[in-house]
């Protein structure tokens, strides 16, 4: 990093410290609004990719929570999902493995539709994580579990389920398993066109996958055609 750099990451790094003591000094740390103000400085951090200085704001954040020992535990798994993305996006694999694996333990107490319903994206989190760290199999085996779970709770035409499809064939096309890989993404294709329709932007990124794995499969012609039709 430039000279520049450093001092304008000491100066943001003062300005978190500075805007977290105002906001507690104001409002006093059991007003549920220091935890907002808090969290809208790290999700501004966060949107900038400043993901050290957004990790400050959540840890806060996760702090506060703690201390105050709420009966619903399903604000602390919201932010312990944001602070392991966090974690994911500096590749601090363990931090952020802890902190998904914590939320989804939380949510898994909670009897409520959105607890529920927020399980699998957990789950495809936690997936990510292990597909990071190259533990291929392990990450296939969460981003199945995530699609099973998702299944049964959404229905067979979600796009949420098109979505998972495209990790689970990624991961198998790391793996060299071509022909599953092309199965599951077009089965995300399809879904997908149910969704949106035909042609909506959406299915861009899951025709760009079809045509790589046509590819890696030497149907250059096939890959060509699928790429013509994104292009579109």
């Amino acid at each position: 990093n430039s000279q520049g750099d450093e001092e304008t990451f000491v100066e943001d790094d003062k300005y978190v410290i500075k805007e977290i003591r105002k906001c507690r000094k104001t409002l006093g740390d059991d007003h549920p609004d220091v935890i907002i103000t808090i969290n809208q400085i790290g999700h501004a951090f966060k949107k900038n990719h400043q993901y050290d200085l957004a990790e400050k704001c959540y840890n806060e954040s996760l702090s506060i929570l703690r201390k105050e020992k709420r009966e619903s535990k399903s604000e602390l798994a919201s932010l312990l999902v944001i602070i392991g993305e966090v974690y994911l996006e500096q590749r601090h694999f363990t931090k952020s493995l802890d902190a998904f694996n914590e939320a989804y333990d939380l949510l898994k107490l909670q009897e409520d539709d959105k607890s529920e319903i927020a399980l699998p994206d957990i789950l495809l989190h936690i997936g990510q994580v292990y597909e990071e760290t190259n533990s291929l199999i392990s990450s296939l085996k969460y981003y199945e579990d995530s699609f099973e779970l998702s299944h049964g709770i959404l229905g067979d035409g979600h796009p949420f389920l098109a979505k998972i499809l495209n990790y689970i064939g990624r991961n198998l096309m790391k793996q060299k398993n071509y022909t599953e890989a092309n199965y599951m993404f077009s089965k995300a294709l399809q879904i997908q066109k149910v969704a949106y329709g035909p042609k909506n932007i959406e299915l861009t990124e899951t025709m760009d996958n079809l045509a790589e794995v046509q590819d890696l499969q030497n149907s250059p012609i096939v890959a060509i055609e699928i790429y013509n039709k994104v292009l579109l």
